[in-house]
C-alpha cells in the first residue's frame, strides 16, 4: 500500500511538471520594447574637460640695424575647463539637426621666455573665458554621432616683453572672434537625460599690435591663438 502510494505521488509530480513545461513552451517569449530615443526639443547642461591652448608670437616689421628684433616664440598651455551649454534639436527619422551655445571658463595661464641675439624676452598667454555658437548634425544609432561647427569667441591675453636692453613690448588683452569645428558622440540613457564626449578645435586667427618704439616710429607684431578642447557633457532634455 505504501509502495503504491509512493508510485502514485511520483507519477502525479512528473505529470504536473511535464504539463507546466508544455504550457511554458506554448507561450510566446516576450521582450521589453526597446527605448526609442526622441531627440527633438530643448536641452541644457554642464560640461567639464581639458583645453590645450597654443599661442604664437611673431614680429612683422623690418627694424633698424641697431635693433635686431625678437625671434618667433610660442607657448603651450594645458588647463581645466568647465561651463554650461544649451541648445535645441530637431529629429527626422534617424537624422538629428540642432543648434547649441555654450560658455566656458578656462583655468590657469602660461609664462615663458627666451634669449636670442642679445635680447631677453618674457612671454605670457591666457584664455579667461570662451564661448561658441554652433550647428550640429548627426546620425542616431544611440549613441548619436555628430559633427559640429560655427562661431568661437574668447577673451585672450597675450604679452611679449623684452627683459632689459631696449624697452619694447607687445601686449594684447582683447575679445577675439574665430571659428570652431569638432565631432562627438552623445548617448540618451533615459527619456530626458544624455551624456556626451566631444572634441573641438578653435582658431582665433592672427591679431596684430602696433605700439610705438621711439617717438613716431612704430613696429608690429602678431599673436596667433588656437585651442583644442576635449570634454564630457551632461544634458537634461525637456
Amino acid at each position: 500500500m505504501q509502495a503504491r502510494l509512493t508510485r502514485f505521488l511520483l507519477a502525479s509530480a512528473s505529470t504536473l511538471a511535464l504539463a507546466c513545461a508544455a504550457s511554458a513552451a506554448d507561450k510566446p517569449v516576450t521582450k521589453a520594447p526597446p527605448v526609442v530615443a526622441n531627440w527633438t526639443g530643448p536641452y541644457a547642461g554642464i560640461n567639464l574637460g581639458a583645453a590645450w591652448h597654443e599661442a604664437e608670437f611673431r614680429e612683422l616689421s623690418p627694424l633698424p640695424v641697431f635693433f635686431p628684433g625678437l625671434p618667433p616664440q610660442s607657448l603651450s598651455q594645458t588647463a581645466f575647463t568647465g561651463g554650461i551649454q544649451t541648445g535645441y534639436n530637431w529629429q527626422n527619422q534617424s537624422y538629428v539637426y540642432g543648434i547649441e551655445a555654450d560658455i566656458n571658463w578656462v583655468a590657469g595661464s602660461e609664462r615663458g621666455g627666451g634669449f636670442a641675439l642679445g635680447i631677453g624676452s618674457s612671454t605670457f598667454t591666457k584664455i579667461d573665458w570662451l564661448a561658441t555658437l554652433r550647428a550640429r548634425a548627426g546620425f542616431v544609432i544611440n549613441p548619436l554621432f555628430y559633427i559640429t561647427g560655427g562661431l568661437a569667441i574668447a577673451s585672450i591675453e597675450n604679452e611679449w616683453l623684452t627683459v632689459g636692453g631696449t624697452p619694447t613690448g607687445f601686449v594684447s588683452d582683447k575679445t577675439r572672434v574665430g571659428y570652431v569645428v569638432g565631432a562627438g558622440a552623445e548617448h540618451m540613457y533615459a527619456a530626458n537625460r544624455t551624456v556626451r564626449l566631444e572634441v573641438l578645435y578653435l582658431d582665433f586667427g592672427k591679431h596684430v599690435v602696433n605700439p610705438p618704439l621711439f617717438g613716431q616710429l612704430h613696429y608690429r607684431s602678431e599673436f596667433r591663438n588656437t585651442a583644442i578642447i576635449a570634454r564630457a557633457a551632461f544634458n537634461l532634455k525637456w
